[in-house]
């Protein structure tokens, strides 16, 4: 190698080592022949060879010239200052080897140097144009030292205004500490390398995601220097994951919002997704039903504990199938081992390729729909038996004031038609004052049959309606059936009022005292009571009858059998008006009936 001090400023290392070769190469030839200055001429060509050849040829040229050269000004020169054949020999074969030395350093050099152009040259091409952006960067100040075209278009400067600017200068405010601290530990030596994802702020104030790759130029133990800075844009790939995490987050809310239970499963069955509803419903935690084969939790047996096998699951079905199946009569089971009745439909869940990945299951709670259908059917079939009662009840009241009529009233009216036509006999035929006598003893008997007919009359008249509906409000009526039902039945009876209502429609306050009837009728026949309370309250929004005894009291199931037609009776007339019927009763305890009805002005 050339040491340092003989290298021309400037100057190429091979053009350097060839003068410096040429150099030495006169100085011989001075010292050799007598002729100091012509070796200089003629070396001159030599030195243009050199530096106009390529070195596979400069060097080779410059040696055999020189050679040639000392060949002929040495064949009939003897030696300065005299000499013999010997040393003259000596010193031409050393000047010839030395030349060689000379001119074989001078190759390597330029062979050296023109493989260092040839990779610059190389470098220089791959650097402008990668496709992604790299920068030289001084490691002690952050200030760019060399950066290509596409880190300059990366961050919207040109190359000039890069090589003014430090990488702090280009980093957004949030990204900066981070990539601050991994210098700090790169340059300490902690780790060799790194990458980040961070932000760099445009001019225009447009922000540019890139994904940075920093590694040291200096070799471990020396003076950090430069680093390499690699940055591939990846904004439209941020932008990208945006978007999705939004649209994850959109499907997640409604996911969550919904008021239905939906889940997905796998091949196998397993959850892989599932909302709050679901897990509300069922009792467990979102995070203890992710991955966990759904049928065995939810849907193991049917609603009489019997197992459900998977084989005829129609959810594994879908899974199995692809094809969705609907249900609304299976049960899924809780957590803490109780069922409901549940509507599910399943759909299955195709990918990319059209092969199935699964399925997904909607479900709802239909345990109240079904309960109020099942409501609904015991309700008709409650009217049926009522309306059927009560045509029963109907027949049997026209049948017994038809033999009312006949047996009382008709009898009665046959004696007193016997009674008159006697009567009149009797006086057609000038009585005596016996007889005369004896016809007025007829006429106050028959007068006694008539109010006794009266009396009758009145009574089925009482029974059909009482008068006291058409001549007194509500609560008059009350006091009088409760009086009325204490004489008849012999059971003490209370009746009170509080904060009665000025004005009550008509329909409501027969409705309610046919309710009252009812109740009391139920009383006598069933309850054994020995006391009975009714209480009318009134309010500006509604109006509440309630009647309480304290008999044997009974089942409250026993009210929903079709048979129970009081109580039947008495929910159809205040659902007539709006309003509510509710029964509470214990066995010994005995029965509270409260009707609520909504509180309306007549119109």
């Amino acid at each position: 190698m050339l040491p340092r001090f003989l290298q021309l400023p400037g100057v190429p290392l091979a053009t350097s080592g060839s003068i410096a070769g040429l150099l030495l190469a006169g100085f011989l030839w001075d010292l050799t022949t007598p002729l100091g200055y012509v070796p200089w001429l003629l070396y001159l060509p030599a030195l243009l060879l050199t530096l106009a050849l390529p070195a596979r040829w400069a060097a080779p040229a410059l040696a055999g010239l020189c050679t040639l050269l000392i060949l002929l000004g040495h064949v009939n020169s003897p030696l300065k200052g005299g000499g013999n054949a010997q040393a003259a020999i000596f010193n031409r074969t050393l000047g010839i080897a030395m030349l060689w030395l000379m001119a074989g350093s001078c190759l390597l050099y330029k062979r050296a140097e023109d493989r260092l152009r040839e990779k610059d040259a190389r470098f220089r091409v791959i650097f402008e144009q990668a496709a992604v952006g790299v920068a030289q960067i001084d490691t002690a100040t952050g200030r760019f030292v060399q950066v290509n075209q596409r880190y300059c278009e990366i961050v919207g400067l040109s190359a000039e205004q890069m090589t003014a600017s430090t990488f702090m200068d280009l980093t957004h405010a949030a990204d900066l500490q981070e990539d601050l601290d991994n210098m700090a530990r790169l340059v300490a030596g902690d780790i060799h390398t790194f990458t980040m994802d961070k932000r760099y702020v445009r001019p225009d104030g447009s922000i540019v995601w890139v994904t940075l790759t920093v590694s040291p130029m200096w070799a471990p133990g020396d003076q950090p220097d430069y680093h390499i800075a690699v940055v591939e844009d990846i904004t439209l790939r941020k932008q990208a994951e945006a978007g999705l995490v939004q649209l994850q987050l959109q499907h997640e809310t409604i996911l969550q919002a919904a008021g239905e239970g939906i889940y997905g499963l796998d091949t196998e069955g397993r959850v892989t997704f599932v909302n709050q509803a679901a897990a509300r419903m069922t009792g467990w935690q979102v995070e203890d039903l992710m991955g966990q084969p759904m049928h065995r939790l939810v849907h193991h047996s049917l609603a009489d504990g019997t197992p459900y096998a998977e084989q005829a699951c129609p959810i594994v079905a879908t899974i199995r199938t692809g094809a969705g199946q609907r249900s609304d009569s299976d049960v899924f089971w809780r957590k803490d081992g109780t069922n409901f009745t549940a509507e599910y439909v399943t759909s299955p869940i195709r990918l990319a390729d059209g092969s199935l990945g699964g399925a997904v299951v909607t479900f709802q709670d239909i345990s109240e729909r079904k309960q109020a259908e099942e409501q609904r059917r015991r309700s008709h079939a409650q009217l049926q038996a009522l309306a059927a009662h009560l045509e029963t009840v109907r027949e049997q009241e026209r049948i017994r004031i038809a033999r009312e009529l006949h047996d009382e009233l008709g009898q009665t009216l046959t004696g007193l038609k016997m009674d008159l036509a006697q009567l009149s006999k009797g006086l057609a035929a000038k009585p005596t004052t016996d007889e005369r006598s004896h016809l007025l003893n007829k006429a106050h008997e028959m007068q006694n049959l008539i109010d006794a007919s009266v009396r009758d009359i009145r009574r089925l008249v009482l029974e059909l309606r009482p008068p006291v509906l058409d001549h007194s409000d509500l609560s008059g009526a009350l006091e009088w059936l409760t009086r009325d039902f204490q004489k008849r039945h012999g059971i003490a009876c209370r009746f009170t009022c509080v904060a009665p209502p000025d004005t009550i429609e008509a329909d409501a306050q027969t409705a309610l005292f046919r309710i009252a009837q009812e109740a009391l009728t139920n009383v006598a026949r069933h309850a054994h009571a020995t006391q009975v309370h009714i209480e009318l309250a009134g309010t500006a929004e509604a109006l509440q009858l309630t009647i309480a005894d304290d008999g044997r009291g009974f089942d409250e199931t026993e009210t929903t059998k079709p048979t129970a037609f009081g109580l039947t009776g008495i929910k159809e007339r205040a659902r007539l008006l709006d309003g509510a019927v509710s029964c509470q009763s214990r066995s010994g305890r005995g029965t509270q009936i409260m009707v609520r009805i909504p509180m309306r002005r007549p119109t």
